[in-house]
């Protein structure tokens, strides 16, 4: 075991990252280790997120080192995301950077036919979550939301 463990963490570790990621396409779900950091550059080897968990845009995504995010979340990165070190995010939970529920209520028909930057109402605004926070079990958190440090 403490084989394998270095062999993770040595620079082979991103391959492997990769290789796991590929088979969760075919494979049940289980927890892969790794996630490359495009906002700062890095690959970090201490952060574990489920093979069924959803993040869109991860290139606006600054998720840091020993953070877990578990089954079935959901993550939006279109309005940018920052998750502080040792996040756990519990299974079937959603954070949101950008909504359209009122916009679709306030311009009705409008809304297809109109630019997303020129439609009111319409939000999109970054979502920032302290180091060492518990995100619970089916947490659905909005644009624009900021939890401290330990919440």
């Amino acid at each position: 075991m403490k084989m394998l463990r270095k062999l993770y963490l040595s620079p082979f570790g991103f391959v492997i990252s990769i290789c796991l990621h590929f088979l969760s396409l075919f494979k049940r779900n289980f927890m892969v280790y790794g996630f490359r950091n495009r906002v700062e550059g890095r690959f970090y080897k201490n952060i574990r997120i489920s093979s069924s968990a959803i993040l869109v845009d991860k290139a606006k995504m600054n998720i840091q080192n020993n953070v877990w995010i578990g089954h079935y979340c959901l993550l939006d990165g279109i309005g940018g995301i920052y998750i502080g070190e040792g996040v756990n995010i519990a299974s079937h939970s959603c954070i949101y950077t950008h909504s359209s529920h009122n916009a679709i209520r306030v311009m009705g028909k409008k809304f297809i036919e109109v630019q997303a930057a020129e439609r009111s109402a319409y939000i999109i605004a970054g979502v920032e979550i302290g180091e060492f926070t518990f995100i619970g079990t089916s947490s659905v958190i909005l644009p624009g939301t900021s939890i401290g440090r330990a919440c």
